[in-house]
């Protein structure tokens, strides 16, 4: 599960930013972005698949002294793959799609309806807690969206991440206002 090969984090970074303003912006959180080709994204693009969400796909890693420590996507744990009987109904029919819901409210239909119950930073963090790892200083890498919703931030925060780390392009990559 964790990689413990040195790698610099710094490579790969990237002076984008998001055309459009965040719905929440983390007071004490630095957003940095890094291309695809970062060893540590590419991880966070990886495990995607093991998502539980059929819309969105999410991941995210956390790094600490240039070592995996943390690791998780939306959905439940033991959700299998994206493969799922029924993938393409339910691609179709995202509940909150459905109710007019724009990008970072009604995630309480997540629970209620697909059984999605945290997402891919919150699983991240409570996998690296599970480990005995301390996140202060640590970067969440998050693979699959173009921002982080402000629980997700608070959590990062109040756990002492220091920078959120995503994927260069990734607001007109995964924000439905682009597609």
């Amino acid at each position: 599960m964790i990689n413990k090969t040195p790698i610099n984090t710094i490579r790969n970074k990237s002076t984008y930013s998001s055309p459009i303003p965040y719905p929440h912006t983390p007071e004490n959180l630095k957003i940095v972005y890094v291309t695809k080709n970062n060893p540590f994204m590419k991880e966070a693009l990886r495990l995607r698949e093991y998502s539980g969400c059929f819309k969105q796909q999410t991941a995210a890693v956390i790094v600490k002294l240039n070592e995996i420590i943390g690791q998780g996507w939306n959905g439940p744990k033991d959700a299998p793959s994206k493969k799922l009987e029924g993938i393409e109904t339910r691609l179709d029919n995202c509940p909150k799609d459905k109710k007019g819901f724009e990008t970072g409210q009604g995630y309480h239909l997540c629970e209620e309806i697909c059984g999605n119950a945290r997402h891919a930073e919150q699983e991240a963090i409570a996998d690296a807690k599970e480990h005995g790892f301390e996140l202060e200083g640590a970067d969440v890498y998050l693979a699959g969206h173009w921002w982080a919703c402000k629980p997700c931030c608070d959590g990062m925060e109040k756990n002492g991440t220091s920078r959120l780390i995503m994927e260069k392009n990734a607001t007109k990559l995964y924000n439905p206002k682009f597609k």
